[in-house]
């Protein structure tokens, strides 16, 4: 299914067999190398050096499934943010922006997370249910802010950021990243900042 129709493996559900499959490779070891410790040296050699690829790929930068960039949202909001910045995020289904606030919580504690609606754990759901920027609830939130973050999808368009507009804010300032683009939108902006930084 995943080689014909659309990739179902993720390579995370290798931390769950890995154990089994550790065990399976030494039993078939000790078979093929028994009591030729040379063999044995070069078999493991290779077991290493072929799994090593994997293991280096999903400890770089992108190397969370689908390439997520949830450390890279982290870094730019918590360099360049103030206590008291407001935050809002964008959600496509298959692309939860606010794991990046759950994955990272450090760099948006000091933001205040002005869509904010029902708690996951009472929306039985994974993650939370976000309130749309022009409810009027929200509307009475941004209007404490002075400067809104906005992280959106870059495939996907952004409602969040034309609420913002439509309330006032004018975007500032943008990180394109992997697979998401922060937003700085200020409220005393007049124009567009030829910023547009590609990470």
């Amino acid at each position: 299914y995943s080689a014909l129709v659309s990739n179902t493996y993720q390579p995370r559900y290798l931390t769950y067999t890995a154990p089994g499959l550790g065990l399976l490779l030494g039993v078939c070891l000790v078979a093929i190398a028994r009591g030729r410790s040379r063999i044995l040296t070069v078999l493991l050699t290779v077991l290493a050096l072929s799994s090593s690829t994997a293991y280096v790929t999903q400890r770089s930068l992108y190397g969370k499934p689908g390439g997520a960039d949830y450390s890279a949202i982290a870094r730019v909001v918590k360099t360049n943010s103030r206590p008291q910045d407001c935050v809002a995020f964008g959600f496509t289904a298959d692309k939860p922006l606010r794991a990046a606030a759950a994955a990272r919580p450090d760099s948006f504690a000091a933001l205040n997370d002005v869509a904010a609606g029902l708690p996951a754990a009472y929306a039985a759901q994974l993650w939370s249910q976000d309130l749309p920027l022009d409810s009027d609830e929200v509307k009475l939130r941004l209007a404490a802010c002075t400067v809104l973050w906005v992280v959106v999808d870059r495939t996907a368009p952004s409602p969040v950021v034309d609420a913002a507009q439509r309330q006032g804010f004018t975007i500032d300032q943008k990180w394109v990243l992997n697979r998401s683009i922060v937003i700085r939108i200020d409220r005393k902006s007049t124009r567009l900042n030829s910023s547009h930084i590609t990470i």
